[in-house]
């Protein structure tokens, strides 16, 4: 068989395959999808899936479905949506926990690049560093002098594979500190902590916190993110106090199984984009420390590819087990 006839053959084949993958999207969805959730009901990654749910409804004639299915730090319930049917059915509400910092305290898991195929990054949530309002602690300068002069003070994070704790590590390592980090089974039973006095500093996803910073029972300083957390637009960000490009946030996407046909996910994506164009759904999740973020399946994989190279960066230099 000559050049041109190969190079026929394989157009030919590359066309067939592109009309299946279309036909097959045509038909997307012909029955119920399930959006798997890796944690238990009323968090944030939960509330975000019945929000997408309600509009996968509405768009495609055909229920969306939220099942809950925590364990493992979400890797349980994550792996097997990763073996699942690449049909665009079942989908996982990943975080930056079972996506991105577990593969790091669990490296025998699944890699998050390979084993998944993107949909779309739907917010970011800052993290904030708190503290019991008995401590003489109310900006950040104040507080790296407090923990400077007091080597060994704890930081209570919701977890040992958390952004929250990684966000602790990133402090210890760009600020010099020696402290003590203490992970927690959840960021409520850490903030409790910190309201009663038991633990001085905490630092988790802004959303457990807020409650409890507007009431007065604990004292914010300070978000992670870059830029100032939209629910609490008063409090300044670690990067513009005492450590400049400063940056670490929790975070929410939607993932198919691999090998999920490029069509499929775009049909997705643009659902996820219409449930938070509104701008009273936006100011609603804005106000529970979320930040919308959509953007592209390409996107998610070099979000998710920066985020895990930075964290495998701060495990290495902070001589980090687990």
């Amino acid at each position: 068989m000559d050049r041109r006839a190969v190079l026929k053959s394989a157009l030919l084949a590359a066309g067939a395959h592109l009309a299946s993958q279309s036909a097959w999207a045509q038909e997307f969805p012909n029955r119920a999808i399930r959006i798997v959730v890796p944690y238990a009901p009323g968090g944030a990654s939960d509330v975000l899936s019945r929000a997408v749910a309600e509009t996968m409804t509405k768009t495609f004639g055909q229920s969306a479905i939220v099942e809950n299915r925590p364990g493992a730090s979400g890797t349980t319930a994550s792996e097997q949506v990763s073996r699942a049917a690449p049909d665009g059915h079942t989908l996982v509400m990943g975080t930056s926990a079972s996506h991105s910092v577990n593969t790091i305290v669990f490296p025998k898991t699944y890699d998050p690049v390979t084993a998944f195929a993107p949909v779309a990054l739907v917010t970011r949530v800052p993290n904030v560093i708190f503290v019991n309002p008995s401590l003489p602690v109310h900006t950040m300068a104040e507080l790296v002098a407090y923990l400077k002069a007091n080597p060994g003070a704890g930081i209570a994070v919701s977890g040992p594979a958390t952004s929250g704790r990684f966000a602790a590590e990133l402090l210890v390592a760009k600020l010099g500190l020696s402290v003590t980090i203490v992970p927690y089974g959840g960021s409520a039973p850490a903030v409790a902590d910190v309201r009663a006095g038991h633990a001085k500093v905490g630092l988790t996803d802004l959303l457990a916190p807020t409650p409890f910073i507007r009431s007065g029972d604990v004292r914010a300083i300070a978000v992670t993110s870059l830029r100032r957390a939209p629910a609490m637009t008063q409090l300044p960000t670690v990067a513009e106090t005492v450590s400049p490009g400063f940056d670490a946030v929790a975070w929410n996407a939607l993932f198919a199984p691999p090998g999920t046909p490029q069509p499929i996910l775009a049909k997705l994506n643009e659902v996820v984009r219409k449930t938070f164009e509104a701008p009273e759904m936006r100011a609603r999740f804005e106000q529970l420390g979320q930040e919308v973020a959509i953007g592209s399946p390409a996107e998610l994989t070099q979000f998710i590819q920066d985020d895990i190279a930075r964290w495998k960066g701060v495990a290495a230099t902070n001589k980090l087990s687990f």
